[in-house]
């Protein structure tokens, strides 16, 4: 969005440079400690199954943060916006949450 502003591409070019340079330091640490934690496998498992009912809250989620940003956009001055989106994502959110069984209480209970 910076080149919205006006701001050239050219003038990132030092971030890119200081990213690639921490991507080198510290790629290769982050790449063994994925494969510890999760190591690669060469046969996937033939019975996949997608849950749906948490597709469908993906669905609504990213619905619903598409639609009250262009509301937003159109109805409510800059300032106002980040916190029009927060609202409404957590008025959609939480009822979702607590019915899934992921109230604060239940995932404190989880825990080791």
């Amino acid at each position: 969005m910076m080149w919205i502003s006006g701001v050239g591409a050219l003038e990132l070019l030092p971030a890119f440079i200081g990213s690639l340079g921490a991507f080198a330091v510290f790629g290769p640490f982050a790449a063994r400690a994925q494969q510890r934690l999760s190591p690669l496998v060469r046969h996937r498992s033939a019975n996949v199954a997608v849950d749906w009912s948490r597709a469908a809250i993906v669905v609504g989620v990213l619905a619903t943060v598409v639609a009250v940003n262009v509301i937003a956009r159109l109805l409510t001055a800059s300032p106002i916006r980040p916190l029009v989106i927060r609202a409404s994502l957590t008025m959609l959110i939480h009822p979702v949450s607590l019915s899934a069984g992921c109230s604060p209480k239940s995932i404190r209970q989880r825990r080791p």
